[in-house]
């Protein structure tokens, strides 16, 4: 593994910033400000980023004591978190989603981790295995979030701003998150990915664990999952050409979305083919279940027997949408490959001809084009 790059020794809770994005007024709101402002010791400040002018948030923040910025308006959390950590005066720089609840002793651990290992460049945690929002489907979520980080490998190939910090030499020297993704997405792995590539350490320390509070609906969750996960991580993967295996992109995780487009299959063909549709569904609920037990005794474990019976099939539904937002990525790439390669034969056909009048024509397209980051013209 590539070494980190030695850094300034001497981190202490006031050399921590932390920058929180917020896009709207509500309890989880105030109750991740107030779970901030009860750390001790306390961060060297707090910046609330709002997403345009959105009514309350910045009058919570200020109340809260927190120094408020704000964007344009509609300009997604990348955008956000790279205004906030471009004003931020301390050496860490701690990212916290406005929806979570912090440990009180978050700011100290975290200036530790960064003070006992000089050569840490990020580091980040996990929600807890208590969420605070109710319902079936909230609770799935979140517990979904909480097995992969606890089960995935310090030495960690992406990173969370969930509740993840990065020193700010690092992360300016970066160019910070990835400003073509307008909304909650991949702009974090991304990030992370581009920074361990280029030799810096990331840490994933499964202590580090933060309440949420956010409501997920059956229809939310889907969109999430195709729209702004399994889409954009799809295309994120084909420009980088490489699969990474960590967190959701273990081989666990692939076998579980083959056993449930299996299962699927199998379920839609019963009641045209019975004993061909039973053939195929049996077996792919059987792997599904077989690939994921760890998980389905941390349920039991946490919510009991019954939870887990109505949890197998979201988390059936969840890699089924993986699986739909990676043909519709892998699609696209086809497509815009396919466009590329007749814009570089155009471009072949023209050179031939003469020189062009209004100069060369560009072949990249956004989502093959190197990741263009704030800061760059």
């Amino acid at each position: 593994m590539t070494e980190g790059v030695l850094q300034d020794p001497c981190v202490s809770a006031a050399a921590v910033s932390v920058v929180i994005p917020a896009h709207r007024a509500d309890e989880g709101f105030r109750a991740c400000l107030a779970s901030v402002a009860a750390c001790r010791p306390p961060a060297g400040e707090v910046i609330v980023v709002v997403d345009g002018e959105v009514p309350g948030c910045t009058a919570l923040a200020a109340a809260a004591g927190a120094r408020v910025l704000a964007t344009n308006g509609g300009e997604g959390p990348a955008v956000a978190r790279n205004r906030g950590a471009r004003e931020a005066a301390g050496g860490v720089v701690l990212f916290l989603d406005a929806d979570v609840v912090v440990p009180a002793d978050l700011v100290g651990r975290v200036a530790a981790a960064f003070d006992q290992d000089p050569r840490l460049d990020g580091i980040f945690g996990s929600y807890d295995a208590a969420p605070a929002a109710p319902g079936v489907v909230s609770v799935f979520r979140n517990l979904l979030h909480h097995h992969v980080h606890q089960t995935s490998r310090p030495e960690a190939s992406s990173f969370w701003s969930g509740c993840g910090a990065l020193r700010t030499s690092v992360l300016g020297a970066s160019g910070g998150f990835d400003e073509r993704y307008g909304r909650p997405s991949v702009e974090d792995i991304e990030l992370g990915s581009r920074l361990v590539r280029a030799g810096r350490r990331i840490r994933l320390d499964r202590s580090l664990q933060v309440k949420h509070h956010k409501r997920w609906s059956l229809g939310g969750m889907v969109v999430t999952d195709v729209r702004d996960r399994a889409l954009p991580w799809t295309e994120l993967i084909l420009r980088e050409r490489r699969l990474p295996r960590d967190l959701n992109l273990r081989p666990g995780h692939r076998v579980s979305t083959a056993a449930a487009l299996t299962l699927v299959a199998g379920l839609a063909a019963i009641p045209f083919w019975p004993l061909p549709g039973l053939l195929l569904a049996v077996p792919g609920l059987l792997a599904l279940l077989a690939a994921n037990i760890p998980f389905y005794r941390r349920l039991v474990t946490l919510r009991g027997p019954a939870f887990l019976v109505a949890a197998i099939p979201l988390h059936g539904l969840h890699y089924l949408c993986g699986a739909l937002g990676f043909g519709a990525g892998l699609a696209r790439h086809a497509l815009t490959a396919g466009r590329s390669s007749v814009l570089r034969e155009a471009r072949h056909v023209a050179a031939s001809a003469g020189p062009a009048p209004f100069g060369d024509a560009r072949d990249e397209t956004p989502e093959l084009a190197p990741a263009r980051i704030a800061g760059e013209p």
